[in-house]
């Protein structure tokens, strides 16, 4: 059974507001290639390895051999807006 892994990849937004956040899914099951795959794509992005990926899970997003699937989003932090009796407006 094929497994990969499952790694988040920080890069640097070139507006200068918050970092980009990439999520990936690599079927590869040795971890160094992975990141390497991952490195080639992004050579300036902080790589961290979140955990190892089944083959359930490759499977479910029809992630193949040597393939990766990635989801981008932005880092966000917001406050709270200030409620008045439990309304927000």
């Amino acid at each position: 059974m094929t497994t990969g892994w499952k790694i988040v990849t920080v890069l640097p937004n070139p507006s200068g507001a918050s970092p980009l956040q990439e999520w990936s899914l690599v079927a590869i099951p040795d971890k160094g290639e992975a990141i390497r795959a991952i490195k080639a794509r992004h050579p300036h992005a902080a790589i961290r390895v979140d955990s190892e990926a089944d083959a359930e899970l490759l499977a479910k997003y029809d992630v193949r051999d040597g393939k990766n699937l990635c989801a981008r989003g932005r880092l966000v932090t917001r406050k709270k807006r200030p409620s008045i009796n439990g309304l927000r407006h």
